[in-house]
């Protein structure tokens, strides 16, 4: 299995962006893919949660976006 610890634990722009740890990316699927796992991405900037949410996507997960994060 092919394991990362964190993806995203860094800044675009000036704004931080966490997404969660993944188990691994053995887990990745094409878009359409029956049982693709989600991948949350949390951010108070709605650009740079786009730019990580198509980064998230690119791999094989579905990103689910949350923000603000006050109504995370």
């Amino acid at each position: 299995m092919t394991t990362i610890g964190f993806i995203g634990a860094g800044h675009i722009g000036s704004t931080p962006v966490p997404v969660e740890p993944l188990a691994g990316l053995d887990d990745a699927r094409p878009a359409g893919a029956p049982r693709r796992r989600g991948l949350a991405v949390f951010a108070d900037d709605t650009d740079a949660a786009e730019t990580v949410a198509g980064i998230v996507d690119a791999i094989g997960f579905d990103p689910v976006v949350v923000t603000p994060l006050s109504e995370g």
